[in-house]
């Protein structure tokens, strides 16, 4: 199933699932999604007898929580994300956003290890990249660090593995070593 691009490259098609995240971004996932704006809902009504003696930063912060705090956390981890990798281009899809980058214009495949989780990253020339491997399965995770090694080998240029996130912020800088054209 290939289509136009870079010859050899399958195409694969991944999704993320909230089970596949690590037990701790699952548990703050579950925390920030449900206590936390319960929580923050029940003191905003508790100080409402007090309204005037408090300052208004205070009361409006806590219904901002109640409602950002779930956005967040559940647009991150609990809604699925797609990845398509093809010959043409690598695309990441979120919710209501969409980021791709053309095969043929990658520059960088790095991978940033951390004690509990490891992430691709990929650039292209002009600076732009995309980000995943959170909530793929081990098997998804692992084809998609086979496709990717085969991806910087046709394009030439080398795949860097396990950098720390330090390593991979200087490489991924506008001004690191990889400059556009």
């Amino acid at each position: 199933m290939n289509s136009p691009g870079l010859p050899g490259l399958p195409s694969l098609r991944f999704r993320t699932a909230f089970r596949n995240y690590e037990p701790y971004v699952r548990a703050a996932t579950l925390v920030a999604s449900v206590p936390v704006p319960v929580i923050c809902l029940a003191i905003f009504f508790w100080l409402q007898p007090v309204w005037r003696e408090i300052n208004i930063t205070v009361l409006v912060i806590l219904p901002v929580v109640a409602v950002v705090s779930p956005a967040v956390f559940l647009k991150q981890n609990a809604i699925p994300h797609a990845v398509n990798l093809t010959p043409a281009a690598i695309e990441y899809r979120e919710l209501a956003r969409r980021t791709s980058i053309p095969t043929s214009e990658v520059s960088q495949v790095i991978t940033v290890r951390t004690a509990r989780r490891e992430v691709f990253m990929v650039r292209d020339r002009g600076g732009k990249f995309v980000a995943f491997g959170p909530g793929l399965s081990r098997s998804d995770f692992e084809a998609a660090r086979a496709w990717l090694r085969a991806l910087a080998q046709a394009v030439g240029i080398e795949m860097r593995e396990g950098l720390s996130v330090q390593e991979a912020m200087f490489l991924l800088h506008p001004g690191g070593p990889t400059k556009p054209r």
